[in-house]
């Protein structure tokens, strides 16, 4: 598991901007019968405003978003990212 309250910066393209982000768990969710594996419910701060900077960071640290086909994989428990806001600056 990748520790928890850490900035991760993410260099997926050598010539890229630079994005961080921070991240910290909140609570893990046991797996269902029949799943892969564990959930995890993050917090999530972003310092740069990339597009997709989420998605992409979180995936590349170990913790996919649900349902997210583009840079995860789909789920049965969700046909859309499940990525939401609890607050916006």
């Amino acid at each position: 598991d990748t520790p928890g309250g850490t900035a991760q910066e993410t260099e997926v393209d050598p010539d890229g901007v630079p994005a961080v982000t921070e991240y910290s768990p909140l609570q893990w969710y046991t797996a269902a019968s029949g799943e892969r594996q564990a959930l995890t419910l993050l917090s999530v701060q972003t310092f740069t405003g990339r597009t997709h900077q989420i998605r992409a960071h979180l995936t590349f640290a170990g913790y996919p978003i649900v349902g997210d086909s583009k840079y995860g994989r789909q789920s049965p428990l969700c046909d859309h990212p499940f990525l939401h806001a609890s607050s916006i600056a």
